[in-house]
């Protein structure tokens, strides 16, 4: 009798694949979401302008949305760094207690690691791979 893992884990694989369609269309319908919210954009309320500024643009875009665009590949709502050499997809996106989505990679090869300093909303991530982490004069 020959052993076939995919006869034998058909279940787990079906689950497995439901799983990350489900987090597909979670991040899909994030996009959407940031896309019309940016359609009619309007300034946020904040302390400071770079307050205003920061929250506006996280309202704006995603994490996932400069992850990609930085080469990034994607698995459901977790990502693998372009110049990552073991393969895992080490960095994940979920909202945190505020419903602000935040990246947290645990890869200290990954620019996005933070070393438990706190995850990256969108515009830290946005500055953090597109201008070397600086915030000031973008």
């Amino acid at each position: 009798m020959n052993f076939n893992p995919l006869q034998s884990w058909q279940a787990e694989i079906k689950t497995k694949r439901d799983q990350l369609a489900a987090q597909h269309k979670e991040t899909e319908t994030a996009k959407a979401a940031a896309k019309a919210r940016r359609e009619t954009l309007k300034p946020s309320s904040g302390r400071s302008d770079f307050e205003r500024l920061k929250n506006t643009f996280n309202n704006a875009y995603t994490p996932q949305e400069w992850m990609t665009s930085a080469g990034y590949d994607q698995r459901g709502n977790t990502f693998r760094h372009p110049n990552h050499k073991s393969g895992s997809f080490s960095a994940s996106v979920k909202a945190d207690a505020n419903g602000v989505l935040r990246v947290n990679a645990l890869s200290p090869n990954d620019p996005l690691y933070s070393a438990g300093q706190g995850a990256h909303d969108a515009f830290s991530t946005f500055c953090t791979l597109f201008h070397g982490g600086k915030t000031t004069r973008l």
